[in-house]
């Protein structure tokens, strides 16, 4: 619960929590990446394939098709009629008239799939010198607590 005086960190650059002084600890590491980005940015990388370099050309030369590829990878609970409208200019709307639980696709099917004891999210804060992994089951537990939490609170769906 948040009480006044509770939180301090905005306020206070000096404010605590468990012996750290996170704002200390954000200075700290802190650094500026502009030198290191111009270097990544001239030199090759080997993270961006041709694969990638093709899929961004196709992206951008044949987006509705490039797109709908790209939508048939998820599991949509009503499909699409329409990959791309752009006839509102600047309000462009995506995959018109389809539906899809974001949480399934991003967790409950990988857990359907015999994945769930995959790790799914990597915590390192360097901050708390603490890392933490959570795998897919753990990632839907919460997920369904949360749920929970917030049907009970009458949260509802739109």
């Amino acid at each position: 619960m948040i009480t006044p005086g509770s939180v301090r960190l905005a306020a206070d650059p000096e404010a605590k929590h468990n012996g750290i002084n996170f704002q200390a600890e954000i200075s700290r590491n802190r650094y500026d990446l502009r030198d290191e980005l111009e270097d990544l940015i001239r030199r090759p990388n080997p993270y961006y394939s041709d694969k990638y370099f093709e899929a961004f050309r196709r992206s951008l030369e044949e987006p509705e098709l490039f797109w709908a590829e790209v939508g048939a990878t998820l599991s949509w609970s009503k499909p699409w009629t329409r990959v791309l409208d752009d006839s509102d200019q600047p309000f462009t709307k995506w995959f018109v008239g389809g539906e899809l639980n974001a949480c399934y696709n991003a967790v409950d099917r990988h857990v359907a799939a015999g994945k769930g004891g995959k790790v799914a999210v990597i915590h390192d804060s360097p901050v708390t010198k603490s890392t933490r992994r959570v795998t897919y089951g753990e990632l839907q537990q919460q997920i369904s607590l949360l749920a929970g939490a917030l049907a009970a609170l009458g949260v509802r769906k739109g």
